[in-house]
């Protein structure tokens, strides 16, 4: 027998609360985690199994989670200056970009973009080209500075930072600047970063000082991680046109991931951008483990660096957002001689 169409029929049977109650519960059960891109804009938080983040949780919180509670004991002081430190940095950040007489931005290395990149089964045999994406957020303004390069021109370690940060500091014509980035040692948080920003204080008339903030190790989230998000969604569209076989097929999808508001700026970078920023140490100085009290700095305990044009060979610290005062490292050596020598960035 072929039943009556049931379609226009209305049904009243309606689902009791108890049950819609049940399926909520159960949703609840399972573990859940926050999006690694966004989560500096929204609470939503996902299924683990259906969203996986795009970067490792913080190790530290995540071990405290889950550990037994003689262990949560061991650790429950420094996981309580963990989390104190990271409220503190954003409560830093938030004063940061309130403030009129700063300017902030955010800089972070995006994942690699390599090429061919497309769905054709024989470029998982190819030797892939490495494009790196170097990105800088004015936060207050809300633009983004793409700086663009493949392996064949430069690698991705101190060096590629510093001269991107300084090619952008070149263009920058406020007093007084604040960086935020992540932790990573071999890019952002070295002595050639901190000897460029010395060499900007003195070579450029208009900056007095650079302070560069980083963020707690593991909750690095920032407004950067935004313009990488929307690289890979305009990269997961362009591709179902077809792959991407050269480099230079990336700034365009660069320069088109921006939808709304202010395109991204992209800067494709040449050999002639980089500079030696090692050659640039000895004519600073070479004192970066002893401050001024005697005592050993402990680089990856610093929070905050700051330079001044009036303090040419000085470099102040802070281990810690609560601090009052700023330490001091002294770098010892008079600065260099000639700022226009060939290791030297113009």
């Amino acid at each position: 027998m072929v039943n009556s169409d049931q379609r226009g029929k209305s049904n009243k049977d309606r689902i009791p609360e108890e049950v819609k109650n049940d399926i909520r519960n159960h949703i609840k059960s399972f573990p859940t985690v926050s999006s690694h891109y966004c989560r500096a804009r929204t609470n939503k938080m996902y299924i683990d199994g259906f969203h996986t983040p795009k970067k490792d949780q913080c190790a530290l919180c995540e071990n405290f989670k889950n550990a037994n509670q003689k262990t949560k004991e061991n650790i429950k002081e420094r996981f309580e200056k963990h989390i104190k430190e990271k409220e503190l940095s954003r409560i830093e950040k938030s004063k940061d970009v309130e403030s009129d007489e700063i300017e902030v931005y955010c800089y972070d290395l995006q994942s690699v973009l390599p090429t061919p990149s497309g769905d054709v089964n024989s470029f998982y045999y190819k030797k892939k080209l490495a494009t790196y994406n170097f990105t800088i957020y004015d936060v207050k303004n809300k633009k983004g500075y793409c700086y663009l390069w493949h392996e064949g021109t430069a690698k991705r370690g101190a060096n590629e930072i510093c001269s991107c940060v300084f090619k952008f500091i070149t263009n920058n014509e406020n007093e007084n600047l604040i960086f935020y980035s992540d932790n990573c040692v071999g890019q952002n948080k070295n002595k050639f970063v901190f000897g460029m920003y010395l060499y900007c204080t003195q070579k450029f008339e208009n900056i007095k000082s650079i302070t560069h903030k980083f963020l707690i190790v593991g909750h690095t989230q920032n407004e950067g991680d935004g313009m990488h998000a929307s690289n890979e969604r305009e990269k997961k569209i362009v591709l179902k046109g077809g792959p991407l076989y050269v480099p230079s097929q990336w700034s365009v999808v660069v320069r088109n991931s921006k939808k709304r508001g202010n395109p991204y700026i992209v800067d494709e970078v040449s050999t002639n951008d980089i500079f030696d920023f090692e050659k640039l140490l000895p004519k600073i100085g070479n004192n970066f483990s002893q401050n001024t009290d005697k005592e050993k700095v402990i680089w990856k305990d610093v929070k905050i660096i700051r330079v001044e044009k009036d303090h040419p060979q000085i470099i102040f610290y802070k281990t810690s957002y609560d601090q009052l005062t700023y330490k001091q490292i002294k770098i010892k050596k008079s600065l260099w001689s000639n700022p226009l020598e060939k290791t030297a960035p113009p």
